[in-house]
């Protein structure tokens, strides 16, 4: 090329994160997760469809991301996607105090 013009390279930028399987239950969900202010409304219809899937031991998709945060007191995992899966969990976990359910976290720390 001539007149000084810089040809662009392609660079891939890695952003490093880990998974970990883990089981959910009613006695340690709200204490392992945290959501975030501004997360986006939740859609009842879906919290609805996802809990039922629950309830037939059929959902497919339990994944959650979420953001590691760490204090002196605990840890827990600040959710980044997953709000529908996670409304829909409080309420199958409330209405069945002894079940668990295995989950796989998409782990990230810290992200702003």
């Amino acid at each position: 090329m001539t007149g000084g013009s810089k040809m662009r390279t392609k660079t891939t930028i890695n952003i490093q994160f880990r998974t970990k399987r883990t089981e959910i239950t009613n006695q340690n969900i709200e204490k392992t997760f945290e959501t975030l202010e501004n997360k986006r409304k939740i859609n009842e219809e879906n919290v609805k469809r996802i809990t039922e899937e629950l309830e037939h031991g059929k959902l497919e998709d339990c994944n959650f991301v979420v953001n590691q945060k760490t204090t002196r007191e605990n840890q827990k995992y600040r959710l980044l996607d997953g709000n529908h899966r996670y409304e829909a969990l409080k309420r199958f976990l409330a209405a069945h105090p002894t079940y668990k359910v295995e989950i796989l976290l998409t782990i990230y720390e810290n992200l702003s």
